[in-house]
């Protein structure tokens, strides 16, 4: 949802690395996991890093859902800082060998209030979708 005076950016993601631990299996297979994720955005009004949090559940059919929490150090329409990002999605096609998934999305909340620096007073939503060949940021963004 685009907010009033708010400016939309896009931005590839890159999946620098990925580490995803089990914590509980149950006699069906269906697995929660946590894991921590580093991400790198690229694009032309938005670039950084970003460390990620993560929850995982994930059934034996490869299909699962997540949360995260983003820590991301960048710049945004040419303002640098940190801010952090909820993110809750879905993924399928998940190989249990590697990890890798066929596609994913997800949506984004900026948390109100995590801006810094010249990046205090971020707000906005967007989305993230992975067609397993590279993913994507569509981001809706302003400053109070």
């Amino acid at each position: 949802m685009t907010h009033h005076g708010a400016t939309r950016t896009t931005s590839t993601l890159e999946f620098v690395s990925q580490e995803f631990h089990p914590y509980h299996t149950d006699e069906h297979g269906f697995e929660l996991k946590h894991g921590q994720v580093t991400e790198k955005y690229t694009g032309p009004d938005f670039t950084g890093t970003g460390t990620v949090r993560s929850l995982l559940a994930l059934g034996k059919n490869g299909s699962g859902n997540f949360g995260n929490l983003i820590h991301i150090e960048g710049t945004i329409g040419g303002r640098s800082g940190t801010f952090v990002v909820q993110g809750r999605g879905w993924l399928e096609g998940v190989d249990p060998t590697t990890g890798a998934w066929s596609s994913a999305g997800a949506t984004w909340l900026i948390i109100p209030g995590s801006g810094t620096d010249a990046l205090t007073g971020l707000r906005g939503e967007g989305e993230m979708s992975d067609n397993g060949h590279g993913a994507e940021i569509t981001m809706d963004y302003r400053f109070e």
